[in-house]
């Protein structure tokens, strides 16, 4: 059932492709193709693949690899017909709007301090309608990134209503105190500091481009202020006797004992991997359905091979996008949405594994801002 969902969903996305793509009048460019990226990518889903074959992955990561290599077809046609932004302005609109109602209808259903008591927990993190905290966290840094982007590139009405939204977003990011959500969010909005700036500057004085950069700002200064003190307050628990930090117990409570399930899963690494649902990973006597990072968990499942390849198109695809985000000549917004989709992907990647581009938002931005890093327009010289 869940092969059968993701498949539908591309294949929605091709028919709305196609769609827009076959309009009367539409325009094909010229486009070059990152080969190595894309060696690395195909390496990466190949191994993968072949280790399938072999002993059970993750549920449904298989067909979450297979329908990533069709959308490498969807980026192709996306980027070679010209209609790229329109669909990243149109996803980051309905995205943002979206999340922010569902963050209004949670406050209102659920309020913090209603869940706070009905857990038993003065301290517990807030989750909403959700059912995790680091997923509601997650959905909210999503819309952020979102709400950045519109600030930066959209229309004087969008821009002004993205302000709101995305400070609305932070709020409840802030109130789930997922710290991988909000590492992720405040690098993003870092980004949109310097990168989107270099957009709003290209527009004309009525696009109330100062307004928008001090909004951006002001909010990178909470999300990362409020990152410092969470880390600050977590310190003060792990001191050494003699009063010297405890640095891997450190690292592994603010990582919520990722950095255990990390040494666990590395020492089990195989060259084709290992079946997971057979050998699963335990902290704390509890079973973990996966190694928190998204690189390791497909080494441990798919082989070290596998986790190498992506770990490395990952870090490729930043390196990709930082430069087109801040060329004199290739930065536009479809750059500016690349950066911060990838930058934020492989930040919360870090420490989260989100496979399922269906059901979570990140993979999904993720899924549609790697676009044009695979391929990009070429520019005609002048003769």
């Amino acid at each position: 059932m869940k092969t059968a969902w993701i498949l539908f969903a591309f294949a929605l996305l091709a028919l709305l492709t196609v769609s827009v793509a076959g309009r009367p009048g539409a325009r094909l460019r010229k486009v070059s193709v990152n080969i190595p990226l894309l060696s690395l990518y195909i390496a990466f889903a190949a191994w993968a693949i072949i280790a399938s074959f072999m002993h059970r992955l993750y549920v449904g990561m298989r067909p979450n690899i297979l329908v990533s290599v069709l959308m490498i077809g969807l980026y192709y046609i996306w980027i070679r017909s010209d209609i790229y932004k329109l669909i990243i302005t149109r996803l980051s609109r309905v995205m943002l709007a979206a999340v922010a109602c569902f963050a209004l209808l949670s406050l209102c259903k659920i309020p913090p301090e209603t869940w706070r008591l009905f857990s038993g927990d003065p301290a517990a993190r807030y989750v909403g309608l959700t059912a995790n905290p680091n997923n509601m966290g997650a959905l909210m840094a999503g819309a952020v990134m979102c709400g950045v982007f519109l600030i930066s590139c959209d229309t004087v009405r969008w821009r002004v209503a993205a302000i709101p939204l995305s400070v609305l977003c932070a709020g409840v990011l802030l109130l789930t105190e997922s710290r991988t959500a909000l590492f992720a969010a405040s690098a993003v909005v870092l980004l949109g500091i310097i990168a989107g700036t270099r957009q709003l500057m290209r527009k004309r004085r009525g696009s109330h481009r100062r307004a928008a950069i001090i909004a951006v700002a002001l909010l990178f200064a909470a999300l990362s202020t409020a990152g410092i003190v969470m880390i600050v307050k977590l310190r003060g628990a792990n001191l050494a006797p003699d009063g010297r930090t405890d640095w891997f117990a450190f690292f592994n409570t603010i990582s919520s004992g990722r950095a255990e399930i990390w040494r666990e899963a590395f020492g089990r690494l195989a060259l084709w991997g290992v079946d997971p649902i057979a050998n699963p990973l335990y902290y704390n006597g509890e079973e973990m359905l996966d190694t928190h990072n998204i690189a390791l968990t497909y080494a441990y499942s798919c082989g070290i091979g596998a986790g190498l390849a992506y770990l490395l198109f990952e870090l490729c695809a930043v390196g990709a996008a930082l430069k087109r985000a801040f060329s004199r000549t290739a930065a536009d917004a479809a750059s500016l949405f690349a950066l911060l989709c990838v930058a934020s992907f492989f930040l919360y990647s870090l420490f989260e594994v989100n496979i399922d581009f269906v059901r979570f938002p990140y993979m999904l931005l993720f899924a549609v801002g790697v676009a044009p890093v695979f391929f990009r327009p070429v520019r005609n010289k002048p003769s």
